[in-house]
């Protein structure tokens, strides 16, 4: 992880450029890569939590971007995942409304 970032910004939240780059990566929800490259140019982060809970937590989207390269069974974690899942339910549903609409 490469950032850059005054003192003064970091006790804001402030941090960018940021650019992360990882390999064999896997989440503890069961999401996996065999590479990740990431760049924003610039992030807020709520600082508190970096102190209080150890875990970097977006305070607002960062706009970036990304390159991951994903095995066959990354794809399938990525599939399979419970947050896709639900995607997946809310757009059938949704297309189930739209088909009853133009009937």
């Amino acid at each position: 992880c490469d950032l850059v970032a005054s003192p003064q910004d970091m006790l804001q939240g402030k941090i960018g450029p940021v650019k992360v780059k990882g390999r064999d990566w896997r989440s503890s929800r069961g999401l996996s890569c065999r590479a990740i490259e990431a760049s924003v140019d610039t992030c807020q982060l709520d600082f508190s939590s970096i102190l209080t809970q150890q875990k970097l937590i977006l305070t607002s989207p960062a706009n970036g971007k990304c390159m991951i390269a994903m095995t066959a069974n990354d794809f399938g974690n990525f599939l399979t995942h419970p947050r896709l899942e639900k995607a997946k339910l809310t757009i059938s549903r949704q297309a189930g409304l739209m088909k009853a609409l133009e009937s």
